[in-house]
């Protein structure tokens, strides 16, 4: 009865589920709406001195403007121990696209500091309807 009350909570109040990438999705063209919500999650350890670093391009492959999309980016180690020094955690890139169309998110792996260092690349491709 609980789940049934939740679910229609989430119907009535416009709410929909978020859209949850991964590793596994590389490469696959995933729909979505304007109000879905696309949360892409990938293994990070900062203590090497790498990172993800995303951008997001439209069909003319142009890199997209803060104004097209809502985007949240967030890093939670999940060894939680204080006495483990260079655990690694999880890298959390949230983004809600504002129009219709195609996008393409795509990922690197890299120390900042370095060119051409990226030891891993992840690219999604985002039909928005």
């Amino acid at each position: 009865m609980k789940k049934n009350f939740l679910l229609l909570s989430f119907i009535l109040m416009g709410c929909v589920p978020d859209i949850l990438l991964t590793k596994e999705n590389v490469g696959q063209v995933i729909e979505a709406k304007t109000k879905d919500q696309i949360i892409i999650k990938l293994n990070e350890n900062p203590t090497t001195g790498y990172q993800w670093k995303f951008e997001i391009f439209n069909e003319k492959n142009e890199i997209i403007e803060k104004k097209d999309a809502v985007v949240q980016v967030s890093y939670e180690q999940t060894v939680k121990d204080p006495h483990i020094a260079g655990a690694g955690g999880i890298k959390t890139f949230k983004i809600k696209f504002k129009n219709i169309g195609k996008y393409q998110i795509k990922g690197k792996y890299e120390r900042s500091w370095e060119q051409n260092s990226a030891i891993k690349e992840v690219q999604y491709k985002i039909f928005v309807k």
